[in-house]
């Protein structure tokens, strides 16, 4: 026995995922705030004996040496740009995350309307 669908019209597919797409959207734009505010990841703010012996251990493969052993005067400050190159990474990668979702509301609503599997620009 198969069961019928009935058509839905497209302002009860938009009402139907409103309050989702305003919480998607909600979450993106939270998400690349707090990207842009830990994006402060500035290389000048550490003196320069610490960023190359930084970079020459990352580059090595040694950077956990490094963290273990490194006392010089600018490792705070390193620290700290590190954590906030990595809360920048996670929040960018989650607003990447939240915005295909969104994507994939519009195009589940352009399937169901068009029948069609893909949107091609007009030529």
């Amino acid at each position: 026995m198969s069961r019928v669908h009935e058509r839905m019209e497209m302002p009860t597919y938009l009402a139907g995922t409103e309050f989702a797409v305003g919480r998607l959207m909600d979450a993106v734009w939270y998400e690349h705030g707090e990207f842009v505010k830990a994006s402060g990841f500035v290389r000048e703010e550490v003196d320069e004996p610490t960023w190359n012996a930084f970079v020459s251990a990352s580059l090595s493969e040694d950077e956990d040496t490094f963290w273990a052993t490194y006392s010089g005067p600018g490792l705070t400050q390193l620290s700290a740009n590190n954590a906030l190159a990595v809360r920048a990474t996670t929040h960018g990668l989650a607003a990447g995350a939240l915005a295909g979702a969104l994507l994939q509301i519009a195009k589940q609503g352009f399937l169901r309307f068009t029948g069609k599997p893909e949107c091609r620009a007009a030529d």
